[in-house]
């Protein structure tokens, strides 16, 4: 039921809004822990609701991120977080909105929503 949620409202957002690309922090969990498998769920559903709506997907490794955001790959969750308030100008509402706005930055300072873009033209 969780997935079906996740892929409808990710399948929802698509269709409301026009989005060029997206960026996900690549992960690695332990492959027998039980959150390994529910990561690799969630994951999968998001990357399917993408892929049917034809969105690019730049996966990006956590330290590069961190290092895009806060100069440092080796930041702990609070430095990102201070880093995506100074950068965006206003606090995320959790360290879930933080991690994903900072690879938001990532991608756009990487050159990855320019070249996106570019491509649709």
């Amino acid at each position: 039921m969780r997935l079906n949620i996740l892929h409808s409202g990710i399948t929802d957002l698509t269709d409301r809004q026009d989005i060029e690309t997206a960026a996900i922090e690549s992960w690695y969990v332990h492959p027998v822990s039980r959150s390994a498998m529910a990561m690799a769920e969630a994951r999968g559903a998001i990357l399917a609701a993408l892929a049917g709506a034809g969105i690019p997907v730049t996966e990006y490794p956590p330290t590069t991120i961190k290092k895009a955001v806060t100069s440092s790959g080796r930041a702990d969750k609070g430095q990102v977080r201070t880093m995506v308030t100074a950068l965006v100008g206003q606090a995320p509402e959790n360290d879930h909105v933080a991690d994903a706005t900072a690879a938001a930055i990532c991608h756009f300072a990487s050159g990855g929503l320019a070249r996106a873009i570019r491509a649709q033209r």
